[in-house]
């Protein structure tokens, strides 16, 4: 999971997150691109820069942040 404000900052990141996907990954201009200009409430994909995919369900909230469940696609590992 991450949290992030309407900027796309991170505001928090849970520690099987940051295991997997570096933490300058998740500020990066790229990936702030990428879930920024999702619609809301809309699955959609980010690949880290080490090839790894993942399905991201992003919720905006009430104040502006948008929460994210970040979900690895299987299919896509072999």
């Amino acid at each position: 999971t991450s949290i992030h404000d309407g900027t796309g900052r991170l505001v928090f990141a849970n520690r099987a997150l940051t295991d997997a996907v570096d933490e300058s990954e998740l500020e990066s201009a790229r990936f702030k691109s990428v879930l920024l200009s999702h619609v809301d409430d809309a699955p959609l994909g980010f690949v880290t820069r080490l090839g790894q995919y993942y399905r991201l369900s992003p919720t905006r909230t009430s104040s502006g942040y948008l929460v994210c469940q970040w979900t690895p696609d299987i299919s896509r590992l072999n």
